[in-house]
């Protein structure tokens, strides 16, 4: 089964895991604690950010003043075998960050 790594574990990215859950093995990235715990209650892997590598597609689902922090934590980790995913409603910004910093992915 092919891996996803879900960054944000709020109201989207709760309804994404459940919805991949069936076709996907789903990790977890999260700075807060209690989704953190809400994600491993819900039975899903929770990594750091060193281990997004691993998974062929990451989805962003963060708030959109996070993206660009966010990318810049995980860019040091991937590689032309990672699909970022941004879902966002605004497409335009996002886009051009990732431009920016994922550069080779």
């Amino acid at each position: 089964m092919k891996q996803i790594t879900i960054i944000g574990y709020g109201r989207f990215g709760k309804l994404l895991a459940k919805i991949a859950s069936s076709t996907f093995d789903i990790s977890i990235i999260e700075n807060n604690v209690e989704l953190t715990n809400a994600a491993r209650e819900d039975g899903y892997n929770v990594i750091s950010i060193d281990q997004i590598s691993d998974s062929e597609f990451i989805f962003l689902a963060v708030p959109i003043s996070e993206i660009e922090s966010v990318l810049l934590r995980i860019a040091p980790f991937l590689t032309r075998a990672n699909t970022v995913i941004d879902v966002c409603s605004v497409k335009v910004y996002p886009v051009e960050l990732m431009k920016k910093h994922l550069t080779g992915v």
